[in-house]
Order: C-alpha cells, then sequence, then structure tokens
C-alpha cells in the first residue's frame, strides 16, 4: 500500500499541475496561533488550515515552507494532520508536505487542519512568521472540484508579538532567612533586656 501511495503521489501533484484549471480558489489556506501570549524562549504552535470556500472540496495534497524573514523563530516538530500521509522527509526542500490518498473531503464552509507547526521563539519584537510555496512541482495545494483537478501556490503570514517576560521572582535562600529570623530576635531579646 505505501509503495503504490509513494508513486501515485508524483501523479497526482503532476496532475494537479497540468490540469490547473484557474477557475478560482475553492480552497483558501489561513493560519492561527495557538496563544497570543509569547515570551522569548516559549514553545507555542502555528496551525495550518484549510478551508472549502466556494463548494465542497476533496483536498488530495499540500506542501509548503516556513516563511521567517527575520528568523526570530526556531522550526521545532511538524506535525501533519492523520488524513494525510507525511511526505516531509521525501521532499528535502519543502519544510511540510502531505497526501491524502484518498483525498480528505472538506464541507462548504468548513476547515481542515493541515499540520501543526511548533515553534520556540527567540527574539523580541513583532514578527512576520508564515508558509509560502515556491513553484517546485509538489508546493502548494491541490484538490478534486468540479470534476477535475485544481493546484495553486499557497502563501499567507501573520504578525507574532514577542515579549521579553520576567523571570519568576527569586525566591530567599535559607540562609537569608535565618539571618532575618536571628536579627528580629536579636531586637526583642535586646529590648527585654534593657527594660527593668
Amino acid at each position: 500500500m505505501k509503495k503504490i501511495k509513494n508513486c501515485l503521489l508524483p501523479f497526482i501533484m503532476a496532475m494537479g499541475l497540468l490540469c490547473f484549471t484557474g477557475t478560482g480558489h475553492a480552497v483558501s489556506v489561513h493560519l492561527d496561533l495557538s496563544t497570543s501570549d509569547i515570551c522569548v524562549g516559549d514553545t507555542f504552535e502555528l496551525n495550518v488550515r484549510a478551508t472549502a470556500s466556494e463548494s465542497d472540496s476533496d483536498i488530495l495534497n499540500f506542501g509548503f515552507d516556513v516563511d521567517d524573514p527575520a528568523d526570530a523563530f526556531s522550526l521545532g516538530t511538524v506535525t501533519v494532520n492523520s488524513y494525510f500521509d507525511d511526505y516531509s522527509s521525501i521532499f528535502l526542500t519543502t519544510d511540510v508536505a502531505g497526501v491524502a490518498f484518498p483525498s480528505a473531503f472538506v464541507p462548504y464552509g468548513e476547515d481542515i487542519l493541515l499540520a501543526t507547526l511548533r515553534f520556540t521563539a527567540l527574539y523580541e519584537g513583532s514578527h512576520s512568521l508564515g508558509i509560502l510555496s515556491d513553484n517546485e512541482v509538489y508546493e502548494g495545494i491541490g484538490w478534486e472540484w468540479r470534476d477535475g483537478i485544481d493546484w495553486e501556490s499557497i502563501g499567507c503570514s501573520m504578525m507574532v508579538d514577542v515579549t521579553d517576560c520576567p523571570g519568576p521572582a527569586p525566591v530567599p535562600e535559607p540562609a537569608t532567612m535565618f539571618l532575618l529570623g536571628s536579627g528580629l530576635l536579636g531586637l526583642v531579646g535586646s529590648r527585654k533586656k534593657m527594660k527593668p
């Protein structure tokens, strides 16, 4: 079965390019963050989702690169949705790739998670983070639509605010507490001695 999938992947992607109809965007891709409070050193998730924007769609495959122009984030693990087989390691110049065989059905107006990307924030500031596909044959998104196969490149980004959060408040050491306590006891003791 895996051999069949490996043989069909180039065919499906090539058909997507050859049968490009240019009729519109039946599938749109968008991003969402797992949290908006991100500090330097924090790990967070970026979800990549596809929405059936014109009619029901059957997503066949996708492929994209991470777009981090400022190198403000470190890409950790990538999890491709279980509807898709993860082909990220097969295409060496593509960061994330997935293939569904048979295709993943997405009802009109609904979305499907393509992949979850885990990043670590490296620098403070407001940084652009996104995905993009170049003109390589296996990057973009392909889907069955109106008795044909459509294919288009994808690209979207968002601004991610990273702050330099203060560390936890320092915990007093036991020796410091001992000195403070013995000093207070000494003051109380000397005060009692002075009273007749």
